[in-house]
């Protein structure tokens, strides 16, 4: 038997109100109202998913359709123990593309600067990033003399790819650049994973920037824990290379748009996680997963295409590059004027990436469980 679950767009942890007409849509929460003007003001009446609060005082009634944001459904289904995901498909419930959802073209510009406020409210600033390093480096060093020999921390994942907010964990992927340690991680001539994160877990016991530490058994073993001084959350894995690589493929497609991609990626992964719809660990997608989806349909905008292909680009069979059996080269050529031909806004966008996944994709050709 299979278990079930259900995300609707917009669905936050307040009480939406959609009016008959479906011509508005708001948060009634419990907060004091946003400073007239602010990003936080601007993002709290039209983004759906930022963390800001609104009272019932602040309800936008504007002539488009803002229910476009509440009305597809996502559904999912999950195995018993809710952490595969078997099928998914999202169902649409309006049409997307009516000219009533642009009928005030001011409100389509405002929710699109709106989404940008968004990112950069939440986004890191130079200095996080820079603590971050810093925590890394000093993380290194104690490993390096807990194993006896130097350990190596590589930052992948939202931290670098583009679409990192402040809030976001810091993946790392550990190595070994002088070799293993012996004895304690060797089997067979070779390194296993499992003890190698065994005993990362071990060694931050000791660690003193780091609490709650967290063996996690799976496919590719994890240790988790957070940082004091920070309180970031951190998961570490060993020799997660193609992790490594598909996140410098993101940051390349992020220099492609490095206005809309960024905003849009941002905000689909807040939409995503505010539908109950975007945690990988209760049986729905993850968050790197809602981001490739949101390429793939960059890379089919019609007529003309957002983004490109960049692993069948102009290929230089030198520039090949293998890890675990996967091709993992891409062009590394940028054509920033390509995507700024096209005129359309994040908001347009975003509505057309949710008519594309709730009317035009083929689920029942294109998608299968993961085995």
């Amino acid at each position: 038997m299979k278990s079930s679950l259900q995300g609707q767009i917009g669905r936050c942890n307040g009480r939406c109100s959609i009016s008959s007409g479906g011509s508005h849509v708001w948060n009634e929460m419990k907060s004091s109202r946003p400073r007239a003007g602010s990003s936080q003001a601007v993002t709290s009446r039209f983004s759906r998913g930022s963390d800001e609060k609104v009272t019932a005082a602040i309800r936008p009634c504007l002539p488009w359709m803002a229910g476009a944001y509440c009305l597809p459904i996502v559904g999912l289904r999950n195995d018993l123990n809710g952490s595969a995901l078997q099928y998914i498909r999202m169902t649409s419930m309006f049409d997307a593309f009516s000219p009533y959802i642009y009928k005030n073209k001011t409100g389509v510009i405002e929710i699109s600067r709106a989404m940008k406020l968004h990112r950069e409210d939440n986004s890191f600033t130079e200095r996080q990033f820079d603590l971050i390093v810093r925590f890394k480096v000093e993380l290194e060093v104690h490993l390096s003399n807990y194993f006896g020999t130097r350990v190596m921390l590589a930052i992948y994942g939202s931290t670098l790819n583009g679409f990192g907010t402040c809030s976001c964990d810091v993946d790392m992927s550990l190595s070994f650049p002088a070799g293993p340690p012996k004895g304690k991680v060797a089997v067979g001539g070779g390194v296993c994973p499992d003890l190698v994160m065994r005993e990362v877990a071990k060694a931050l016991v000791d660690y003193p920037n780091a609490r709650d530490e967290q063996y996690i058994c799976a496919k590719v073993p994890i240790v988790r824990f957070r940082g004091k001084d920070m309180d970031i959350e951190a998961d570490i894995s060993y020799r997660n290379d193609l992790a490594l690589h598909n996140t410098q493929l993101l940051r390349q497609y992020c220099k492609w748009d490095e206005e809309r991609l960024p905003t849009l990626g941002v905000w689909v992964k807040t939409w995503a996680k505010r539908c109950g719809v975007g945690d990988a660990s209760k049986g729905s997608l993850s968050s790197y997963a809602w981001i490739l989806m949101l390429i793939h349909y960059l890379q089919r905008t019609e007529p003309l295409r957002i983004l490109p292909f960049l692993q069948y680009g102009v290929h230089n069979p030198s520039e090949d590059q293998y890890v675990n059996g996967w091709n993992v080269g891409f062009w590394k050529f940028v054509d920033v004027g390509q995507s700024q031909r096209i005129g359309i806004s994040a908001y347009e966008l975003f509505v057309g990436f949710l008519d594309y996944f709730s009317t035009h994709f083929q689920y029942d050709k294109h998608v299968r469980p993961y085995s």
